[in-house]
Order: C-alpha cells, then structure tokens, then sequence
C-alpha cells in the first residue's frame, strides 16, 4: 500500500467495523478494540510496527463506580 486515501473518521468502531464487515469501508485502529471473532474481518498490523502512546486522565477526586475502579486496577497491572 504506497498511499492511504483517508476520506472520513469515525469514532464509534463497532459501526465502523459493520461498515468493513459489508466491505464498504477500512479500519486503521488499535488491535483488540474491534471484535473480529466470528467474522468475516481479520487485524493486520503495519510493518514496521507504529507504536503509540496512550494515556488516561479524569477529574481529581472523582469518585469512581465498581466497575470504573476495576478497570483502572486493570490498567495499572499492565
């Protein structure tokens, strides 16, 4: 692939990934966040690899749910 000709964004993934499961459209996005078991899709990562940088951020003192502070327990294991 000598040149990407990127025409829209799109936030919402899973209506993304409808889009290239109907071969209407193509995805560039982090591998895992688009659930392609039991589809017709499949990741291909670049090569070379891309490597990026993700952070986190939320309000001090902000009082987290359950489920929230699983998920940051989660992230910090990582």
């Amino acid at each position: 692939m000598d040149k990407l000709n990127i025409v829209g964004t799109n936030d919402m993934l899973y209506n993304a990934s409808k889009l290239a499961e109907a071969q209407v459209a193509s995805i560039i996005t982090i591998d895992g966040i688009v659930n392609t078991k039991g589809t017709h899709l499949k990741f291909v990562p670049f090569k070379p690899s891309l490597p990026i940088k993700i952070s986190i951020a939320w309000r001090k003192q902000h009082l987290f749910n359950k489920a929230c502070e699983k998920f940051l327990e989660i992230l910090k294991e990582i």
